[in-house]
């Protein structure tokens, strides 16, 4: 618990909790191998430009995508609910709701680190020293139930920096997903 309390300090806890959401936008595509093996959690004809909003101190979230071939879709996501809406129209296929839950999810990771695995309770534990990218670190285990998506329970291991205690890698199951 002490490595992910100096892990979400060094990454600006405090600053954090003062916020009511933080917006974003960020551009990229899928590789294709992952398309290939994953084509509902890829959802390529979506992934151009994405705004998201997330909404500090709940499991909130959504995300919007424009400019690939498929038009535009829009997912939000609640502790109790997701809804996707692709061009106007309510999306219903519950794989593609559990993808975009997932994506949700594991995207708030992405950009909070350990900010997310304290807001959501993670329960931790030290694995010991390592090392990741040439970084001297020590690695942990979080634990997260709910997991990504729909998952019940979700591991995630993060290699923190021993010189700024940063996360300098991440390495997480993915069991909201029935494909992954």
């Amino acid at each position: 618990a002490a490595l992910l309390e100096a892990a979400a300090t060094a990454h600006g806890w405090d600053a954090y909790t003062r916020a009511r959401d933080i917006n974003l936008r960020h551009d990229g595509r899928w590789y294709e191998a992952i398309a290939r093996v994953q084509p509902v959690l890829a959802d390529v004809q979506f992934r151009a430009t994405a705004e998201e909003r997330i909404v500090v101190g709940a499991r909130a979230s959504a995300k919007s995508y424009s400019g690939g071939s498929g038009g535009a879709k829009l997912a939000s996501r609640t502790p109790a609910s997701v809804e996707v809406w692709v061009n106007g129209e309510l999306e219903s296929n519950v794989e593609k709701r559990a993808a975009a839950a997932l994506v949700l999810d594991a995207y708030r990771l992405f950009w909070l680190g350990p900010l997310f695995l304290k807001e959501q309770g993670a329960v931790v534990e030290a694995l010991g020293p390592g090392r990741a990218r040439g970084a001297e670190c020590d690695w942990l285990l979080a634990r997260l139930a709910p997991g990504f998506g729909f998952a019940a329970e979700d591991r995630v291991m993060a290699c923190v920096g021993r010189s700024d205690r940063r996360f300098v890698q991440l390495r997480l199951s993915v069991d909201g997903l029935a494909s992954t």
